[in-house]
């Protein structure tokens, strides 16, 4: 698939005309696809400019093309939806919005044996093809009984389950796989096709919070679970949320969307949040991120945690540099502490060895000025003469 839609010739064609609503039978546009497509793609492109993000709506038109081909041009279709959690229902919204241009009766395959056969039946896509949910491809067999063309949107596999692959290799359905790991397992079963999961059809704009804070645990606690302990403070809200709006909200007023369900990765990706993923019991949420969402801003826990690691690291190595500082400046700080005291106790001997001189010279000076110093100053000067005479004296006695 091309990653620049700028240099794809499939994208350039596409109608600048609103929708049509055309009636079964009409077809697709010759120039490429529906104008939803193109509107989607212009209005990707205004919102995400030339990231990653970009690089999905690309991949997602293409995707449209391949599924809208895959429909045709019946006289009839009838979509039969599966059942299942909030994320399920996205896949259902973003279908509907995919095949807008089309008229299709849609009903719960839960219905089938009340709903009547036609030319062509849709499947919604989903993940009940695996070991803890397999209960749409008990129904299949059911379903090309009624319909004389079955197509399964973009779904994950899980071969290991005996029914899904036995079932698979007898189908004649148009079967979608939704990322590269089911489409490898399904390939030689069946007529296996590979295109982005529906929910990234879905009209995201209107989710976007102005305010969000937090991070928001949303771990499931179902048959799809690992095993693996979750967060104290975990809401599985794609179970507890009673309607998709509601999911969409509360995901949208968090700034860190830590997960192990697939389309709450879907959802907060498309949002614009730091998501960390972990997988859930196969390949589903490793797969769809690795086929269909490619952004910095979503990673596996691990990779959360080496570069959360690391960071600490060079933060600890940072933190203890800074502490060697801060004791190299206390000692230089103590050091000049200790000078700073040397030099008043010095100060202060000055002071006081310099008014003890003064006293001397003042005492000096008042007994020079006084009259028994005048008096006596003949005696003095004698007395500086006896060592003279004293020397003369013995110097004559040799």
């Amino acid at each position: 698939m091309s990653s620049d839609p700028g240099n794809n010739p499939e994208v350039r064609s596409l109608p600048l005309t609103a929708g049509t609503g055309r009636a079964p039978g009409e077809g697709i546009p010759p120039s490429g696809l529906p104008s939803l497509q193109y509107g989607m793609l212009t209005e990707w492109r205004t919102k995400f400019g030339k990231g990653n993000m970009l690089k999905a709506v690309a991949e997602q038109v293409e995707s449209a093309k391949s599924l809208l081909e895959a429909v045709g041009n019946p006289s009839e279709i009838t979509l039969l939806r599966s059942w299942g959690n909030r994320g399920d229902d996205l896949i259902y919204a973003g279908t509907r919005r995919l095949l807008r241009d089309y008229l299709y009766r849609e009903r719960d395959i839960r219905e089938l044996s009340q709903v009547p056969g036609g030319e062509t039946a849709i499947i919604t896509g989903g993940g009940a093809w695996c070991k803890p949910f397999h209960r749409i491809a008990e129904l299949l067999p059911a379903v090309e009984a009624k319909f004389s063309r079955v197509i399964v949107f973009p779904s994950s596999f899980d071969t290991e389950e005996a029914i899904v692959r036995e079932v698979l290799s007898r189908t004649g359905a148009v079967v979608f796989a939704r990322e590269l790991e089911s489409y490898e397992q399904i390939r030689h079963l069946c007529d296996a096709r590979l295109a982005h999961d529906t929910a990234f059809f879905f009209d995201f704009a209107s989710y976007q919070s102005g305010f969000h804070h937090g991070v928001l645990n949303a771990f499931r606690r179902d048959a799809e679970a690992t095993g693996e302990p979750t967060p104290e403070e975990n809401r599985d809200i794609s179970s507890d949320c009673e309607t998709v709006d509601e999911w969409l909200w509360t995901i949208s007023k968090h700034d860190l969307i830590r997960t192990d369900r697939a389309h709450v990765v879907i959802a907060a990706a498309m949002l614009g949040k730091e998501v960390e993923w972990r997988s859930s019991s196969y390949h589903k949420v490793p797969g769809i991120v690795k086929f269909s969402i490619s952004s910095s801003q979503v990673k596996a826990m691990g990779e959360w945690t080496r570069d959360v690691d690391g960071s600490l690291a060079e933060r600890e190595g940072e933190t203890t540099a800074l502490s060697r500082c801060k004791c190299q400046l206390a000692e230089k700080a103590a050091a000049v502490e200790r000078l700073s005291r040397s030099l008043n106790a010095c100060e202060v001997e000055l002071s006081r060895t310099a008014a003890e001189l003064q006293v001397s010279r003042d005492v000096a000076d008042a007994l020079r000025g006084s009259l028994s110093w005048r008096l006596t100053a003949p005696l003095r000067a004698l007395g500086d003469r006896v060592p003279f005479l004293r020397r003369l004296l013995l110097e004559n006695k040799r």
